[in-house]
């Protein structure tokens, strides 16, 4: 299954160029693919018995993965091609994407890192680790299904306006922010009333018990206080990112990260696993902020 990355990291790119023609159906569609493959796989294996059920299954999933950035390669415009083996043009559009890339990748870097940190803190305490794994799971449903669609609509529209007309590229951000204000704050507060019965509804069978419901269900509401933040900060962070301030980006992550991580260390005596979903929220409200400022101040 390991070589399927290879060819995920190229469709990577080949949907961000498809985002970039406002071309987000098939973009969306072809990834799919791969749950397609995956069911098929399941379903057939049966007649298969020569190869046991995990290597089948990743098979497919290798084979969905070409066949995904096969799909996506072809998608792609001539134009793309032609511009593409001109050197000049090509070493200028590295330079100008690696000046931006770094900054970002570190990002994510810190943020895959602040997440191994906070299951260390959890793993001294028993099931509290699967606790949070099940209350993300739901925190994550909305940011998934609307925050982040949203923010990908907004992607090239905003990368294309910042440089000549500001004051769309500003509309546009409002534009997002009253979609998102509208969608995620009623959202966020029926989950957090509703927490319990969420979590009773999808997790409590088998060896989840209503203890494990109730431990779920409160780290679910400290997640969901820290959710409306998260929302804002995938939005507002796109025009850094439009204007080549990537840096930003890194810096802003790296200290509310690092805040969220110092406010849980300082919690989990107390509060135990409850620390991370505290420290969780209060990075995204710190970070959501630090990136409002910013923005004011350069006059957006």
């Amino acid at each position: 299954i390991f070589p399927s990355i290879f060819f995920v990291a190229i469709s990577c790119v080949f949907i961000g160029l498809l985002y970039e023609k406002n071309k987000f159906s098939l973009a969306n569609l072809v990834p799919i693919l791969t749950s397609l493959f995956i069911i098929l796989a399941v379903l057939t294996h049966a007649y298969i018995p020569i190869v046991s059920d995990i290597d089948y299954v990743s098979i497919s999933v290798l084979f969905a993965s070409i066949v995904q950035c096969t799909l996506l390669m072809y998608s792609a415009p001539n134009k793309l091609w032609q511009e593409f083996f001109v050197y000049k043009r090509l070493h200028t559009s590295i330079s100008a994407f690696f000046n931006l890339y770094w900054p970002l990748c570190f990002s994510a870097f810190v943020l895959q890192l602040t997440s191994v940190y906070y299951l260390y803190l959890n793993s001294y305490q028993e099931s509290a680790i699967s606790w949070i794994y099940f209350a993300e799971r739901i925190y994550f449903l909305p940011i998934t299904l609307i925050a982040i669609p949203l923010s990908t609509v907004m992607i090239p529209n905003i990368s294309r306006l910042i440089l000549n007309d500001k004051k769309a590229s500003y509309q546009l951000q409002i534009q997002a922010l009253k979609y998102l204000i509208l969608f995620m704050i009623p959202i966020t507060i029926l989950m957090f009333f509703s927490s319990e019965d969420l979590v009773r509804f999808l997790f409590e069978r088998g060896e989840f018990n209503s203890e494990d419901t109730l431990a779920t269900s409160q780290a679910l509401k400290l997640f969901l206080i820290g959710m409306p933040a998260f929302c804002l900060s995938i939005i507002i962070r796109h025009y850094f990112a439009a204007s080549y301030k990537g840096k930003t980006i890194f810096y802003t992550s790296f200290i509310s990260s690092l805040g969220g991580v110092i406010v849980a260390i300082n919690l989990i005596e107390s509060m135990q696993y409850l620390a991370v979903p505290i420290g969780v929220s209060f990075s995204s409200w710190f970070n959501a902020l630090l990136l409002i400022i910013l923005q004011i101040r350069s006059n957006f």
